[in-house]
């Protein structure tokens, strides 16, 4: 009895550890942030190295800040993107296809094309709480001529909430030459911001933009966002769910605009939830050993 005791807690032990492991490697690093500390992600050089770099990055940026996903407008939800060829690209989709797999983050990071079916989003996590500047430069890889197809959409949220424009849905993106987008937003930490770049009534031709962010911080704070569930609301025309393969005519949005679901939703992050599985089933199997070491040692007395 005593052997197997102690085999059964060394298993313990060595879950505990892994547990350790799995979770530690899964939580971001707490990052310190002075007032005007700039953030950027905008790797634009050409830089055979860097683009090697980007590539193999898992479309997150170094600092685990920055990352790629796909918002799915059928669905209202967000996924994250995956490696295809040299693109990023929504997870689940095929790359050739002009719906949901169009929607992809190329060049470095420098040219961000939405599909049909979805626009494809930058995404920003805040590492502290505070007064922020975003500043973005964005300009149409073809200049849009009227009558011929439709401009580029760009629209920034803070988590649910439309931070920019401040009046309308989206901002028209027209022209070739570059253009400067600046405001200042109150964030809390962990908070997330969602640049979107989106097609206009569906049609996503030419409507590749190229684009570079950077947040500043103007002051800080610790405080800590509190994410709860949200009620989203859109009021693009929402393609049917069978057009980018997600099923037979299902939809979770209608053209009236509204729908509820949690914001963001992602692809799921499994090592974080597997180590704490492990490390609960651990702490029950120590439980249940001392207990059968204290209850022999009653039987000798």
């Amino acid at each position: 009895m005593k052997k197997i005791l102690t085999i059964l807690l060394s298993v313990c032990l060595l879950a505990s550890v892994a547990t350790a492991f799995a979770v530690g490697a899964s939580a971001a690093e707490d990052i310190d942030v002075t007032v005007g500390q700039k953030f950027e992600w905008n790797d634009q050089s050409g830089d055979q190295d860097a683009m090697r770099a980007w590539l193999k990055g898992k479309g997150v940026s170094p600092d685990g800040l920055w990352k790629y996903q796909v918002y799915v407008l059928a669905k209202d939800m967000y996924l994250d993107t995956v490696l295809a060829g040299s693109n990023y690209y929504a997870w689940n989709a095929n790359p050739g296809d002009k719906g949901l797999g169009y929607a992809r983050a190329r060049n470095g990071g420098k040219n961000f094309h939405p599909g049909e079916a979805g626009d494809i989003v930058k995404v920003f996590t805040f590492p502290s709480g505070g007064t922020v500047t975003v500043d973005s430069t964005v300009a149409r890889q073809n200049e849009w001529v009227t009558g011929t197809a439709t401009p580029s959409s760009f629209a920034v949220y803070l988590e649910d909430k439309l931070v920019y424009p401040t009046s309308g849905e989206y901002e028209s993106l027209t022209s070739t030459t570059p253009r400067d987008i600046s405001f200042d937003l109150e964030v809390a930490k962990n908070q997330r911001l969602y640049i979107h770049i989106g097609c206009v009534d569906g049609d996503q031709s030419g409507d590749g933009v190229d684009m570079s962010n950077t947040i500043t911080y103007k002051a800080v704070n610790d405080s800590v966002a509190e994410i709860v569930e949200v009620t989203s609301t859109s009021t693009r025309e929402v393609p049917t769910a069978s057009s980018i393969g997600w099923g037979t005519g299902e939809t979770t949005t209608d053209n009236s605009g509204t729908s509820s679901s949690k914001l963001p939703i992602a692809k799921p992050d499994d090592s974080s939830s597997t180590g704490l599985i492990i490390g609960i089933v651990a702490a029950v199997v120590v439980v249940a050993a001392v207990a059968v070491v204290i209850v022999i040692k009653k039987k000798k007395q």
